[in-house]
Order: C-alpha cells, then sequence, then structure tokens
C-alpha cells in the first residue's frame, strides 16, 4: 500500500475517494510500524523472562528479531525503528485523529509542526516521513531516503493546501493563536527586554534552526552571539508596555486553565 508522493500534486484538491485512500494508506503505514516496534519489544521482554537485560543484551535480541519483525509488518529496512522511545497507544491516539484532515489538506502550519512532526521526533518517536510520505527520512546514518527538512516542507505542503481547515483544525488554531503561542512569546518580555512579538519568533525559530544545522549542532556558542546581536536593535525599537507585568500575569493564567487545545473555547 506504500505510495510516494509526487510535489507537482501537493496543491491539488483531492476527491473524496481519493481522502479516504490517502488516509487509509497513512495509517495503515503507522498501524504497521507501530505494531512492528511493539512485537519486537514483547518479543524481546519473553525471551528474557524476569531477568534485567544489560542495554547490549537488549540490542542484540532486538536485532535478532527485527527481520523476521520487519517482514510480517512489511517495514521496509530504511524505514527507522525506534522500539523503546515510542509510546504506540499514544501515537495513535495523538497523531491519529489529524490523518483524514492531512489528507484533505485541511491543516494548518503550526499544527502540523506541533502535533505532528515535533510529537514524532520527540514526544513518541517514529519514522513519520514514511508514514506520511511513503518514503523514509534520513534520520542518523541513513541517506537514501528524503532529507528531514525537505520531507517536514512537503508535509507541510500537502497538510496546508486546501483553504478550507477542517473544524477541529480551528478550534486547534484559536487555541494555539490565543493561549499557547501567547504564553510562548510573553515569557520572552522579561528575559528579552522588550515587546516580543509572534513575528519575531517564527523569525527566530527560523534563523536558529538554519543555524543550527549549518553548523551540524545545537550550542549555546551558535545561539548566544545571535541574540545578543537582534536583542540589541530590538530593545531599541520595541519598548515593554507599562502594563507587562499584568499582560505576562493573565497570559500564564490563561494557558495555566487551558493546558490542552479541546478544553479552549474562544469567546
Amino acid at each position: 500500500m506504500d505510495t510516494k508522493t509526487k510535489a507537482s500534486e501537493n496543491h491539488r484538491e483531492l476527491t473524496k475517494t481519493e481522502i479516504d485512500l490517502a488516509a487509509a494508506q497513512i495509517k495503515d503505514r503507522l498501524y504497521r510500524l507501530l505494531n512492528c516496534n511493539d512485537a519486537i519489544r514483547k518479543s524481546r521482554d519473553i525471551k528474557a523472562g524476569h531477568n534485567d537485560l544489560s542495554e547490549e543484551e537488549s540490542n542484540r535480541l532486538d536485532q535478532e528479531n527485527e527481520p523476521m519483525f520487519r517482514e510480517q509488518y512489511d517495514i521496509p529496512k530504511d524505514v527507522k525503528l525506534y522500539i523503546d522511545e515510542c509510546d504506540s497507544q499514544w501515537a495513535k491516539d495523538s497523531v491519529g485523529k489529524w490523518i483524514k484532515p492531512f489528507a484533505a489538506g485541511q491543516l494548518t502550519e503550526e499544527l502540523i509542526q506541533l502535533e505532528i512532526i515535533d510529537h514524532a521526533m520527540d514526544v513518541d518517536e517514529f519514522d513519520y516521513h514514511w508514514v506520511f510520505l511513503g518514503i523514509h527520512g534520513n534520520f542518523y546514518e541513513t541517506r537514501n531516503g528524503i532529507d528531514i527538512e525537505d520531507g517536514n516542507k512537503e508535509i507541510i505542503e500537502i497538510g496546508t493546501r486546501s483553504k478550507i481547515k477542517s473544524q477541529a483544525c480551528r478550534r486547534y488554531q484559536s487555541w494555539y493563536d490565543d493561549v499557547l503561542n501567547n504564553i510562548i512569546v510573553k515569557d520572552h518580555w522579561k528575559k528579552r527586554g522588550y515587546k516580543y512579538n509572534p513575528e519575531m519568533y517564527k523569525e527566530d525559530y527560523k534563523n536558529l534552526r538554519d543555524l543550527y544545522n549549518e553548523a551540524r549542532e545545537i550550542s549555546s556558542k551558535i545561539s548566544d552571539p545571535y541574540w545578543n546581536k537582534v536583542d540589541l536593535i530590538r530593545r531599541e525599537k520595541y519598548p515593554l508596555p507599562k502594563n507587562w507585568e499584568k499582560q505576562v500575569e493573565d497570559a500564564r493564567e490563561l494557558f495555566t486553565n487551558n493546558r490542552h487545545w479541546q478544553d479552549y473555547k474562544r469567546k
């Protein structure tokens, strides 16, 4: 069922049948991948019994079991497996709800970045490029798939192509704008010493990511000079408002009361 997207088709509106088929293929890849992880881990636990295994012993058992389960669940050899880093049920629940609106192109860039890309990289780790695009990502030593940044751009391009957004996406976006992004931005006010805003956040995120990618490392020796430069310019142009402490306090209270997008109702 594996299919690879074509960049030239990323803006085309799909028919309902095509959306259903694309969503089914994505869900199938997600479930096969996660179930393969679980099967390898379960097999290792059964062989280990009640014995505590060293990391070396665990890796050896996983390597012995991996070819058989890859074949059983039809997982290509270059698709990265994160056997112990992924909570399969959480991944299915958290990411699964966005598969169909993704196939329909009814999501926003912010939602895709946080709920799909960041979630799959930092929370429930799995090869999300293979799941959503049908081609494995170039994680670690792999070089014959799609580059991480190129894959991310394609995922965002496909998932946001429709002008009409799903109802869940609209609710999520309201929460993101009013609650999450609001507290992220205002938490910078005291530290930076000026009226930081969402545009600056997007600019800094992109610029720092580019600097890290160029240097091939994430380090304060890269970020500190960047912040020193931009902070000096912005403090002159964007002074803090007189009631900035109250605005920050209100933003934190709103976030405390609405930590999940489903809890938030825009007034």
